[in-house]
Parts: C-alpha cells; sequence; structure tokens
C-alpha cells in the first residue's frame, strides 16, 4: 500500500509540474512577454523542468507496464486504446475546437487544421499520449519475438537508437519515439520506481547531482547552443531529476502532513484527469490576463492562472465524480 501511495505523489508531483511548465510557456510564448521583468527567469524556470519532467512520466509508465505485458494481445491493446488513444482523440477535439474558436488569442495559432491531422501528426501536449501508446505497442510485441533475453536486447536497442536518434531521419514519430523509449524502458526493465540506493536515500545528493547535470544542460540550449550536446545531457538531466522525485516524492510520504499527501495523492490518482483538461483553463485565463486585460506582471500572471487552472480541474473532477456517463464519455474505460 505504501509503494502505490508513494507512486500517487510521484505521479502529482509530475503532474503539477506539467501545469507549471504549460504555464510558464504559454507566458514566455507571448511576444509582448519578452523583455519583460520575470522573463529570463521564467525561461530558466521552463528548461529545468523540460529537463526530465516528460521522461519522469515514461519512467512510471515503464514500471508500471510490467504487468499489463502479460496480458493476452486483445486485452492489452484494447486496454491500452481505452486508456490512451481513446482521451487523445475526444480531447484533441475538444481542444482544438477551443483553440479554432480563439485563434486571434493564442500564441501559436492551432486549429481545425491541426485537429485534421491528429490521426498522424501528435496534437499539442497530447503528443505524449500518442508516443506512449506506440511505445507500448512496441513493448509488447519485442516481448513476444525476441526471445527469453527480449528485456535485455529491448533495453540495449532502446539505447543504440537513443544514441543514433540526433543523427537518424525522423520518419513519423521515431525521433520522438527513439528519444524516449529508453526511460520507458528503465522503468519497466530495472524497477525504477523501487531502487533503493544512496541516491535516493541522500537528502542532498540527488539534488546535487541533478543541480550539476542541469547547469550543463542549461549552458548547451541557452548559451552554447549546441543541440546535440544538450540532447545528451537531457538523459543525464532525465534520469537525475527522477532520481530527485523519488526522493522528494518519498519524504512527502513519509513527513508530509495529512492535507499535502492528500493533495499530491489526487493529482497522482487524476493525473490523466488534469493533464487533457488543464490547458484550456490555464491558456483561457492566461489570455484573459494578458490580452484582455494587459496584465504585465508575469510571475503573478503564472501564479494565478497555475492556481485557475487546478481549482477548475478540481471542479471537473468532482462533476467527474457524480457522473459515471460524464467519466467514460471524457476519459473512456
Amino acid at each position: 500500500m505504501g509503494r502505490l501511495a508513494k507512486l500517487d505523489i510521484l505521479k502529482g508531483l509530475a503532474i503539477l509540474l506539467v501545469v507549471i511548465g504549460h504555464g510558464i510557456i504559454g507566458i514566455i510564448n507571448n511576444a509582448h512577454s519578452v523583455g519583460m521583468p520575470g522573463y529570463f527567469m521564467l525561461k530558466i524556470m521552463k528548461e529545468c523542468i523540460y529537463s526530465f519532467h516528460m521522461p519522469l512520466f515514461f519512467l512510471i509508465a515503464g514500471f508500471l507496464s510490467n504487468n499489463w505485458v502479460k496480458l493476452p494481445p486483445k486485452q492489452a491493446f484494447s486496454k491500452k486504446a481505452w486508456r490512451l488513444l481513446y482521451p487523445y482523440i475526444i480531447w484533441v477535439i475538444i481542444t482544438g475546437t477551443a483553440m479554432e474558436l480563439g485563434k486571434q488569442y493564442t500564441n501559436d495559432g492551432l486549429g481545425f487544421s491541426e485537429l485534421l491531422k491528429a490521426p498522424v501528426i501528435p496534437f499539442s501536449e497530447f503528443w505524449f499520449l500518442y508516443i506512449l501508446f506506440f511505445i507500448h505497442v512496441i513493448y509488447y510485441f519485442f516481448r513476444k519475438v525476441a526471445g527469453e533475453k527480449w528485456r535485455t536486447y529491448f533495453l540495449t536497442a532502446s539505447i543504440i537508437l537513443y544514441s543514433l536518434n540526433p543523427f537518424l531521419p525522423n520518419i513519423w514519430i521515431s525521433y520522438q519515439v527513439f528519444k524516449f523509449t529508453i526511460f520507458f524502458v528503465i522503468g519497466a526493465q530495472l524497477k525504477f520506481m523501487s531502487l533503493s540506493i544512496k541516491i535516493v536515500e541522500n537528502k542532498g545528493l540527488s539534488l546535487l547531482i541533478f543541480g550539476i547535470s542541469v547547469l550543463f544542460y542549461l549552458y548547451f540550449v541557452m548559451i552554447n547552443k549546441q543541440d546535440i550536446l544538450a540532447y545528451y545531457f537531457f538523459f543525464m538531466t532525465s534520469v537525475t531529476g527522477s532520481l530527485l522525485m523519488v526522493h522528494v516524492a518519498s519524504v512527502l510520504f513519509d513527513r508530509g502532513n495529512k492535507i499535502t499527501k492528500s493533495f499530491f495523492q489526487m493529482c497522482g490518482v487524476h493525473s490523466m484527469e488534469i493533464y487533457c483538461s488543464h490547458l484550456l483553463f490555464l491558456a483561457g485565463s492566461r489570455i484573459g490576463m494578458m490580452k484582455i486585460m494587459n496584465y504585465e506582471y508575469l510571475w503573478m500572471i503564472l501564479i494565478l492562472s497555475i492556481l485557475f487552472s487546478l481549482m477548475s480541474c478540481y471542479a471537473l473532477l468532482y462533476i467527474l465524480h457524480r457522473s459515471e456517463f460524464l467519466t467514460t464519455l471524457l476519459f473512456g474505460k
């Protein structure tokens, strides 16, 4: 029970980083934000979050795949289609329609044209669900055809593909698949979540190692502009940042008060619902403050938009809790 609670807290931390990251991106991608007080610090904060938070989700997904991969093919793919593809389709339609209606206010102008391409080209933030589904499919088939040592072979293949990825042609979604499969594999093969090693147990060591890794990453991303070196340091920041979050989740579980633990657990349990719905509330509140009210305090815009988004997500969760039909309609089985 403790391990599952820690996992929910970890998922809660991860989804909150997603909300914060998307809140920052919406602000710094606004042309009027460039040069405003706080802009540069928000940009650094965004790079730090994006240096590990999505790999953390793939690590968690890999860890949770150990029982799923043993299911019969029909049951396995049906389960993942309902869990990943169905919400992808529904929320691409909802979000794409909202973006089309508010196209004059959004930063990137996505709308119906991108929505129609969504079956082939992952749409906006929902790329994660799309890519994760295909990684599951590849993982499952590899297990079926690779023999007894399939775990070792798959780990080896994912390391090679990650290493060569910057030099390979990007065919369809190959770049993202090759980039993130390694983290899925680490979670699945090495039981990343249950590792008991000093870097997790030591309070300061995980933070120190992540801090050093992210400094190099920031240098190559923001100063030296070396994309390939940044790509390889991304692996280091992803692993060390994920280890840091494992430690934070453990501390929250062991020492956090009841309210704090309940909050992060609830976010983790409902991470899919928050992931799918938060962008509408986040973007709506940011647009209202920046483009309609002409509010210029970037940090306050970020804080208020995140609070509004989370409160709106919790209101949605309350409604879903009272309606099984609406829950199934929006998020599948």
